[in-house]
């Protein structure tokens, strides 16, 4: 007798899905799948989708998920045990004892164990992040990526220690569900188990109902060099990569609000939700997939994609709209955003401020512009240094351009995409014309600069928030110009203030009103570390250092080494080269 897994697996094999579940919904193909009205809740609109080829379901709208078996236990409400007794019958597989004799027993509520095993995951991770001995380490990460405790709570990161299995093992699941979740590793060599995501900083993923499913580790300090930075989990019963979105489940409540913003990485979403878009959502370590997008869909009719401006974020985009230009209909489009150059999200939200992440999103391209810079660029570039395009570059951009448009499979928009491309043909073929190649539509993103009055008002109201650090930075200060009369007078407050008396309670209530006048707002969506409780003042004083230079610094040193620039080129004198010295330190002293 073929051992249970084999079994499960011949049954599965020999049950068509979409025959399965023909029989109970009306499924009409689209592309390589089925879709219809989801058998297990209520609604108008088809989000149930059925993959011929990979023999699952998968609803977009209540998050059902499954193979066969999992489809007769849901809905025909039975357990394990006479799911697979029927399917074994219509598919003449014989099945081995339901007896504790079977090495392979399953229990019949399999995925609920997965979901309860992920949960307790979940708040073992995070209790070790915060109180745990090994985990010190993946602290100063957070602390050095200006991620505070209050993000951590609010995305219950975590740590894995390697003591996951034994915790698992001692409440009782057993080796072969802890193996199926993804989360413990069995050697099959010595037969010991080991927990996959050892030494990592764990970031949940909820599904819509917002239930832990899946996680994702970076690895923390150093380690071998075939480990990968991020590991994500597997695809298990309860979980698949391509069907799911990190942080969708909190994401979408803003969703009617604003659009939703699609970043590459987890510590991405995190820093756009903490200053301010909470909308954010990431892949999950996969390129972006079909089913990602009309996720996104559901539940925004023009989702933003966020990609690097360097060439391999603009490569990454033209990819996705090739990808995508099957799958487009009326109402449904996307938006991509270009970044200033070498900069992700996390970076410019950190080294500027939110103000210019939002200029970017404002000048996010329309998915018919960056697809028509794709299907143009090339011929643009043969032809920039003639009055006329040649014949034979405009007659084989119409063929490229007619057979991406034959790609798109509702009629009524392919119809709007051919005359809006054939206008641009039109216009394109007179002479002096020319469009830019795709490479140029991230340019304006690089001249984005951040509002000069907030970083000054940010400096201040750090200070106001943690007045010991004043001591360190007066100097600094005093080079701080405000136009602003209230942040003038509060600079100055400041300045005349004495060391001993910056703990004094007439003090500090003192600087509670002045922070109502800056905007406590601002301040906690640009420096949420000045609300930490138990923060070292090193850090905070070399944070308040970092803000200053990128606001202030830079520009007074930019004007120093001009001005000295100037006089070397007279003469070059001792004095002048000490002077170039001390801004050599200057700069030094902020890396």
């Amino acid at each position: 007798m073929a051992n249970f897994d084999q079994v499960i697996q011949e049954i599965l094999s020999k049950t068509p899905l979409v025959d399965l579940i023909g029989m109970d919904v009306r499924l009409q193909r689209k592309g390589s799948d089925f879709v219809g009205l989801c058998p297990f809740h209520q609604e108008k609109t088809p989000s149930f989708n059925v993959s011929e080829i990979k023999n699952y379901y998968h609803c977009f709208g209540c998050g059902a998920h499954g193979n066969a078996i999992n489809y007769v236990m849901n809905k025909s409400n039975i357990p394990f045990k006479e799911a697979i007794t029927i399917l074994a019958a219509k598919a003449g597989v014989q099945l081995p004892r339901f007896d504790g004799s079977t090495p392979g027993k399953r229990k019949p509520n399999q995925n609920q164990q997965l979901v309860e095993i992920h949960q307790i995951a979940n708040e073992y991770f995070h209790a070790t992040l915060l109180n745990g001995e090994n985990s010190s380490p993946a602290r100063r990460y957070l602390q050095n990526r200006q991620i505070s405790k209050q993000v951590v709570e609010q995305f219950s990161l975590g740590y894995c220690d390697g003591k996951l299995n034994k915790q698992l093992l001692s409440l009782g699941y057993s080796q072969d569900i802890l193996v199926q979740s993804g989360l413990v590793i069995k050697d099959e060599k010595n037969k010991t188990l080991r927990d996959r995501f050892f030494n990592r900083l764990m970031f949940p993923i909820f599904d819509i109902q917002n239930r832990t499913i899946a996680f994702g580790g970076r690895i923390i300090g150093e380690a071998s060099p075939h480990a990968p930075k991020y590991l994500n989990s597997s695809d298990t019963p309860i979980f698949h990569k391509g069907y799911n979105l990190y942080n969708l489940s909190q994401a979408v409540k803003h969703a009617k609000s604003a659009p939703l913003i699609l970043v590459e990485g987890y510590i991405d979403v995190i820093a756009m939700v903490s200053h301010g878009f909470p909308q954010a959502v990431a892949s999950l370590g996969t390129a972006l997939t079909e089913s990602q997008v009309e996720i996104l869909w559901k539940y925004s009719d023009r989702p933003i994609l966020c990609f690097d401006g360097d060439s391999a974020g603009i490569h990454a985009s033209i990819r996705v709209v090739r990808k995508l230009v099957p799958i487009l209909r009326p109402g449904k489009t996307l938006f991509f955003c270009y970044l200033p150059k070498d900069l992700d999200p996390d970076e410019l939200l950190r080294t500027r401020d939110a103000s210019v992440m939002q200029q970017c999103l404002d000048r996010a391209f329309p998915f018919a512009d960056v697809l028509w810079r794709d299907l143009v660029s090339k011929y643009e570039q043969k032809n920039a240094n003639r009055e006329r395009w040649i014949p034979e570059d405009k007659a084989a951009l119409k063929m490229d351009v007619l057979n991406t448009i034959k790609l798109i499979r509702n009629s009524e928009l392919q119809g709007q995409y051919k005359q809006l491309f054939l206008e641009k043909l039109d216009a394109l073929h007179k002479p002096g014309t020319k469009i830019k190649p795709v490479s140029n539509c991230v340019r304006l993103s690089s001249q984005l600069k951040p509002q000069k009055s907030l970083g000054p008002k940010i400096l201040l109201g750090i200070i106001l928030r943690k007045p010991i650090v004043l001591q360190y930075v007066d100097e600094l200060l005093a080079l701080v110009e405000y136009s602003d009369s209230n942040l003038l007078e509060i600079k100055d407050w400041l300045l005349s203030s004495s060391c001993d008396s910056l703990s004094d309670a007439t003090f500090l209530q003192q600087c509670d009103i002045f922070l109502n006048v800056i905007g406590i707002k601002s301040l906690q969506v640009h420096a949420p570390f000045a609300f930490e409780e138990n923060i070292s003042t090193d850090f905070i004083v070399k944070r308040w250092r970092e803000i200053w230079f990128c606001t202030i610094g830079y520009s007074t040193i930019k004007r120093d080494f001009r001005l000295i620039g100037n006089d070397l080129k007279k003469s070059f004198d001792e004095k002048s080269w000490e002077q170039m010295k001390a801004l050599f330190s200057n700069i030094g002293s902020f890396n």
